[in-house]
């Protein structure tokens, strides 16, 4: 249970970065500046419930923004292909974490269910580790969020660098591992 917690965090933690860092390059200029706005205020909080707001206020943006570039993937292509050679660079590497997030995700989730699983077969289990149940049915939850989603990491990003003639090896394997990014949201990303 403690493997899967811990690379479930990561996981998670990878997907939402890289999914942010997308948005970043994707969006129109008004949502990157909130989507920043909200990435500053982050930086500067430290209670862990305000944190966490912030973090589902951010992700809920790097959705909307993502979902916004593949509603017009002609105008975030032009955009994207006229972005310099950095920008494109940060947009591969991003597409490149989101899509190992998605198939690591698709790997972990069978293992998720299977340590929610034995938690209710065995009280004893449970009771040993009640302080973390909960943060294990959100990682579960998450981590089968992230493999039933995968759609926008596996073919509509793609699809929108192949419209902008930018170069993107799909990742094929959930052992890739990462490339370098920077770390907007503050943890591990590998």
């Amino acid at each position: 249970i403690n493997g899967f917690m811990e690379k479930a965090s990561i996981v998670n933690q990878l997907f939402m970065e890289s999914r942010t860092q997308l948005a970043l390059m994707l969006a129109d200029k008004t949502m990157v500046a909130e989507l920043q706005g909200k990435l500053d205020t982050l930086q500067k909080t430290s209670d862990p419930k305000e944190r966490k707001a912030q973090l589902a206020t951010i992700n809920t943006l790097s959705q909307s923004a993502l979902e916004a570039a593949n509603q017009d993937q002609a105008a975030t292509a032009a955009a994207l292909a006229s972005a310099s050679s950095e920008s494109k660079q940060k947009a591969v590497n991003a597409l490149t974490n989101f899509v190992i997030a998605s198939l690591r995700a698709t790997d972990l989730a069978p293992a998720g269910q299977s340590a929610l699983s034995s938690l209710t077969a065995n009280p004893t289990q449970a009771m040993s580790l009640a302080g973390k149940v909960s943060n294990l049915k959100d990682l579960v939850v998450d981590v089968k969020g992230i493999a039933t989603n995968s759609t926008m990491a596996l073919t509509k990003i793609p699809s929108i660098m192949t419209k902008a003639k930018i170069p993107f090896t799909m990742p094929t394997s959930a052992t890739t591992q990462p490339v370098d990014a920077s770390n907007l949201l503050g943890g591990t990303s590998n």
